[in-house]
């Protein structure tokens, strides 16, 4: 059974300057906020007649608090910035917005995380030479494993769209690899590394699937599709485990049922280039006419 999918994102209907004008008011007034309490939180510890080490230290925790509190804020609102690709199927206008964004906040804590969205959105748009660049400039600059992640999925997207079953087969195994370290958090929060964990395995099984479809091990590649589909929580999640059923189905020798999958695809894919490709696959297929008796 497929996980709950996520609603739209909150720029879902908006143009992408007007998304990228609601994510940098809300960001300024995040810190502007954030700003006012540390000042508000020093000027009473000042103001008090006897300052003591106890009120310093209760000064540090409260200032800690609302850093935390304004980097957790900035998180959700990149995290809307980059559902409008994984929750309303437009890359396009994810990239415009990323680019803004990106623009404004400059800074090395910051690459890595705008140059991974550069290549998420690229390769959903079928831009995979662009993609395969802004992956391999993420892989240089010492990535987190939730960065290693997105790097193996969108190398492997790619890989399996040029059908380069060798690179694939590599990037399984790094998969495969990255999914056995997780297993160890050394030190770092044990449900995030549960979730990056589970997110390798993923990308096991895309691999396999795209790996048993190129073999003819048909039964097999659906089973991965299956696997697949129980972690879909998003739109976009739900159009590219569509896409493989698809490909699987047309390769059975059930065009009907490959075609309810492409026509799914083509209604729901936004901007994503599989859009494109199912809609030409249903050019190329059309629905039989049925003649009356």
């Amino acid at each position: 059974m497929a996980a709950q999918q996520t609603e739209h994102s909150p720029y879902d209907c908006s143009t992408a300057e007007e998304a990228f004008d609601d994510w940098r008011r809300k960001t300024l007034w995040a810190h502007v906020l954030g700003g006012a309490g540390i000042v508000v939180a020093t000027w009473v510890y000042l103001a008090q007649t006897r300052q003591t080490f106890a009120g310093f230290l209760l000064l540090l925790v409260v200032t800690a608090g609302i850093a935390v509190a304004v980097a957790w804020c900035a998180n959700r609102l990149w995290a809307d910035v980059v559902g409008i690709a994984a929750r309303d199927c437009d890359p396009q206008k994810c990239l415009e917005v990323v680019d803004r964004v990106t623009k404004m906040r400059r800074g090395r804590g910051f690459a890595n995380t705008s140059d991974l969205a550069y290549a998420a959105c690229s390769q959903l748009l079928g831009y995979d030479d662009i993609a395969l660049a802004w992956a391999e400039k993420a892989s240089e600059n010492a990535p987190r494993p939730a960065h290693w992640v997105q790097i193996i999925g969108v190398r492997l997207d790619v890989a399996i769209r040029a059908r380069d079953w060798r690179r694939v087969q590599q990037l399984r195994d790094q998969a495969l690899q990255l999914a056995h370290d997780l297993e160890d958090p050394h030190g770092t929060d044990r449900l995030v590394s549960a979730q990056l964990q589970d997110l390798a395995r993923d990308l096991v099984s895309q691999a396999n699937e795209g790996l048993y479809r190129a073999n003819g091990n048909w039964s097999a590649a659906l089973e991965e599709v299956g696997r697949l589909e129980a972690g879909v929580d998003t739109p976009l999640a739900e159009m590219e485990n569509a896409m493989r059923r698809a490909k699987v189905l047309e390769l059975v020798g059930m065009p009907q049922l490959a075609r309810g999958q492409y026509e799914l695809v083509a209604a729901g894919a936004g901007t994503c280039a599989m859009r494109a490709e199912a809609q030409r696959w249903l050019d190329a297929h059309p629905r039989p006419e049925v003649t009356q008796a």
